[in-house]
């Protein structure tokens, strides 16, 4: 399995000494690259020019090598704060894993020598590859630290992004915290969605007698290890299970932890990757609406053609599209320059409000049961159907701020295409 690790839900997390040496640069070009495709995904334009200017740099001719060791130095510090998927990403190619330098990592998110105890538990990877489990430690300052990783032949360690096991040292944690419930869902992100891992875990205490990971297709209880661990592991990303985790103590005290069930997340509904509807405002001339993957990366991302209202040429509360979309169908160069690219075939229907207050609620109909929609905060809409699902046999019941129930089919009130011809029909 091809992985790099990304955030999660838990606290700070370490990082191992990424660089080798001022010389090491195609190392340190590989660091630049995974940093800038970890910070597109989460949209941090200062620290992905910082990656960009880092591989323009290393690839220079072999000049200035004061000001080149300089440049590794800063690459091994920033990532730490940044996003600790690119310094792992870099980390999971060498032929060691080393420990952090002592003075780059915080007391309270460093383990104490001789405290780190490896969980009895395991959980089976969805791939095949070795079972996950959880490495519990406590900090110089008494901090609880975990790190999530696998089980290889009794050792600690972790598949890295050549298929390769490779031991983590003790000295290294994921997340530490004090008091309370320790929980995450830590994201090992691959080429692949088939090969992306969401390994779930926590440490809630002796008093905790329950764990159940609620998804979007069901409940599951999970096993409990000692001091309260829990672990699992998922196929995608968190969103694409809609995931909580559900903790129930000996006092009869429940505790619920969204891990990717975000109000606007959209399921898909074949369990592939999740869905997102945004809103943008172009003056006081349109309200748009448009349907993208909820985690993107790269320039080009998958997102559906844009529905808009005109605000100046209609006084209609709401507008809506409709349209079945399948691999290989874009729009062209322009104002609504969109692409499935080589997502699944899926039938979207998405729309957007006057104001972000102007529509309370939406039902669609004609997709099986009555189906509730979310309302984004910004006032926009959407729902994701199999491909089977026709664009003209669906409609909306859509309540009004004041209580008023309109209803009306996608298509209607549309604005005239801002570029003529800009997407198929």
């Amino acid at each position: 399995m091809s992985e790099r690790r990304e955030g999660d839900a838990g606290g700070r997390h370490g990082a191992g000494d990424a660089a080798r040496g001022g010389d090491d640069l195609p190392g340190l070009a590989a660091f630049g690259e995974a940093l800038v495709a970890a910070v597109r995904r989460d949209e941090l334009p200062s620290i992905e020019a910082f990656g960009e200017r880092l591989v323009a740099r290393v690839r220079q001719p072999p000049r200035r090598r004061r000001l080149r060791s300089v440049a590794v130095a800063l690459a091994v510090v920033l990532p730490v704060a940044a996003t600790s998927g690119a310094a792992t990403a870099v980390v999971l190619r060498q032929t060691v894993i080393s420990a952090p330098q002592p003075d780059q990592v915080a007391d309270e998110q460093t383990p104490l020598a001789g405290t780190a105890v490896v969980s009895a538990l395991r959980a089976p990877d969805p791939g095949g590859g070795p079972p996950w489990t959880l490495r519990v430690a406590r900090s110089k300052t008494g901090f609880t630290c975990t790190t999530v990783g696998q089980v290889q032949d009794g050792v600690f360690g972790l598949v890295g992004l050549d298929r390769v096991f490779r031991r983590l040292p003790g000295e290294l944690s994921d997340a530490c915290g004090q008091g309370g419930t320790l929980t995450g869902a830590r994201v090992l992100a691959a080429d692949r969605r088939r090969d992306v891992r969401s390994v779930v875990y926590g440490v809630a205490g002796d008093r905790l007698r329950a764990a159940t990971l609620v998804t979007a297709t069901g409940d599951r209880a999970l096993e409990l290890g000692s001091a309260g661990t829990y672990v699992a592991v998922l196929r995608g990303y968190p969103e694409d299970h809609l995931l909580q985790v559900r903790l129930q103590f000996a006092d009869g005290r429940t505790e619920r932890h969204r891990l990717g069930a975000a109000r606007s997340t959209i399921p898909d509904p074949e369990g592939e990757q999740a869905w997102a509807v945004d809103r943008f405002v172009m003056g006081t001339r349109y309200r748009c609406a448009y349907v993208r993957q909820a985690r993107a990366s790269g320039e080009q991302r998958v997102k559906s053609p844009t529905a808009c209202l005109g605000l100046r040429t209609s006084k209609r509360a709401w507008v809506a599209d409709a349209r079945t979309l399948r691999p290989g169908d874009k729009g062209v160069p322009g104002f609504d320059r969109w692409t499935w690219l080589d997502a699944p075939a899926r039938t979207v229907v998405w729309g957007v409000g006057r104001t972000n207050r102007a529509v309370r609620a939406v039902t669609l109909l004609g997709a099986g049961k009555p189906r509730r929609l979310t309302v984004s905060k910004d006032g926009a809409f959407a729902a994701v159907l199999p491909a089977t699902a026709k664009p003209e046999d669906l409609s909306l019941d859509v309540t009004l701020a004041d209580g008023t129930i309109q209803h009306g089919n996608p298509g209607e009130g549309l604005i005239p295409d801002l570029v003529k011809s800009r997407r198929p029909r």
